[in-house]
């Protein structure tokens, strides 16, 4: 069973869902003089008000974090690392 934390990324993260990543951008000011990246969500190529994903350290934005990128066999349900 999810727990409340859980419920809250789980329900989060799934804005994205049946979207489409169609840029990478970055932010030079950041935090404390470190650039953040984000990821560009669109739902249809005219969509005229993207999602962006900001990849944060923590839910504050306290600097840059870091976003694992794995390829998955949805078959096998493992990730190819």
């Amino acid at each position: 069973m999810a727990t409340t934390s859980e419920n809250y990324y789980l329900t989060h993260y799934k804005k994205l869902k049946g979207k489409f990543l169609v840029d990478v951008v970055e932010d030079k000011d950041g935090v404390n003089g470190e650039p953040m990246y984000g990821l560009v969500f669109k739902s249809s190529p005219k969509d005229r008000k993207p999602s962006v994903a900001w990849v944060y350290r923590d839910e504050e934005g306290n600097g840059p974090g870091f976003l694992d990128i794995l390829e998955v066999d949805l078959d096998s349900k493992t990730s190819n690392k």
